[in-house]
């Protein structure tokens, strides 16, 4: 590294004068590194400010050719306004999601990054993929929303378009911090979107058909493979409807470790569970009966039937709890309740929605609020969301069980003039 013959900067690399090469006034310098054949180039701004590119050419004349374009490109740029460099916005958004793997390798990344990506690589790279990043504008975000809507064959919901929109402004601050747009250029990004529907559901008696018929469908399994699929999924469904856990990250990621028993107010066990999912890292409470469903999954591995329930929590094991037999794990579990769904007639709704692995949890809130009384507020701890989500999901349901005590008690007739007459005779003074 020696000091540029231009400016005070440092430069990586030449080390012989026929490796450095000025044009254009000096304002442009080409040079190379002692590793590469390549030619890289440096160029100054009216602003005073040096910017660095490769040529990503061996040829000193096409190297001149390619440094004397940018040059001039950016110094046009520069004049109407615009980020003096730029790129493509496919190669942002790629540099983008290399930062948020990273992060996840170091420990610090959300579950949200994985909706973050997909969302770039399934819409954002494909529709914009190939555009300079600064040249997109407000147009562009409107015909891409339409594009977008026809490629899901319907209008997002306003939480897709936020996590959306979360997405693309990552991108757009990638692009800020690398000088490649002006935060004046980064477009509008609306959410207006269909509203969230009533989440699908089981109701009571279909749990009730869920908790007879799903033990005897293991027992059904025509291969290996197949039950040991089947009795994962028999553990799952359970845990899940009597915790209210997110399927997914929460629940796929869950290990040994991460349950522990607990004491309430008055003294008494309870199992607490700690996830790491779509909200961070939460704590919650597993209904009593999880000890059973915990229980079961453990005698399914030699390795920890050999313990008691209570050495094995207290061993923190990091060993994940949702495996098969074999001690691989399946992630064909949504597939797998889907086709049990179909042959128990219990997919759809009354409303025709399919339902899902997810649908436990909407059950978990339906149960806890009907029949337990929960409050929302305490709901919306234990299950890692907000109480405006639980409003906006489950208020239908606190207004039902509030009901008879708005209408206060059913006015009848004939029972008033009963009490009237009881009243009068209890009333009246003796003979």
């Amino acid at each position: 590294m020696i000091d540029c013959p231009c400016c005070a900067t440092k430069i990586e690399g030449y080390a012989l004068p026929d490796q450095l090469h000025k044009l254009r006034d000096g304002e442009v310098v080409l040079y190379k590194r002692p590793e590469s054949s390549r030619w890289q180039a440096r160029f100054k701004l009216p602003d005073g400010a040096w910017h660095n590119l490769s040529t990503k050419r061996a040829s000193l004349d096409e190297a001149r050719r390619i440094a004397g374009e940018a040059y001039d490109e950016a110094r046009f740029r520069f004049k109407t306004g615009q980020s003096p460099v730029s790129r493509r916005f496919k190669d942002v958004a790629r540099l983008t999601i290399a930062e948020l793997e990273n992060a996840k390798a170091a420990g610090h990344g959300k579950a949200i990054h994985k909706d973050y990506k997909q969302a770039l690589e399934k819409y954002f790279i494909p529709y914009f993929g190939s555009k300079h990043i600064d040249l997109i504008n407000d147009a562009d975000m409107m015909q891409f929303e339409a594009w977008r809507a026809q490629q899901m064959k319907r209008s997002p919901a306003a939480s897709t378009l936020l996590n959306h929109n979360a997405a693309l402004r990552r991108v757009f601050e990638t692009a800020i911090a690398n000088g490649w747009i002006l935060h004046a250029k980064v477009p509008a990004m609306r959410a207006v979107g269909r509203k969230s529907e009533r989440r699908p559901s089981f109701s009571y008696d279909e749990w009730r058909k869920i908790g007879n018929t799903l033990w005897r469908w293991v027992d059904k399994a025509t291969s290996e493979r197949s039950k040991q699929i089947r009795e994962l999924l028999w553990d799952y469904v359970m845990i899940l409807a009597n915790t209210g856990m997110r399927t997914g990250t929460e629940a796929y990621n869950l290990k040994w470790k991460h349950i522990s028993w607990a004491k309430d107010r008055n003294g008494d066990p309870y199992l607490s569970v700690a996830v790491d999912g779509k909200t961070g890292k939460r704590e919650f409470v597993a209904r009593h009966r999880c000890e059973t469903f915990f229980k079961r999954n453990q005698s399914r591995f030699p390795e920890l039937a050999k313990m008691s329930f209570d050495e094995l929590l207290k061993a923190k094991l990091d060993v994940y709890v949702f495996r098969m037999r074999n001690g691989k794990r399946s992630e064909n579990l949504y597939k797998v309740f889907n086709d049990y769904l179909v042959e128990h007639g219990l997919l759809k709704d009354k409303q025709g929605d399919s339902r899902s692995l997810y649908s436990l949890r909407h059950m978990y809130a339906t149960t806890r609020i009907v029949i337990d009384k929960l409050d929302i507020h305490t709901l919306a701890v234990q299950m890692g969301t907000s109480v405006a989500m639980i409003e906006k999901h489950y208020s239908h349901l606190t207004a039902a069980m509030a009901a008879d005590v708005l209408a206060g008690r059913r006015h009848d007739p004939e029972k008033a003039a009963e009490g009237r007459k009881a009243k009068a005779a209890a009333n009246k003074p003796p003979a």
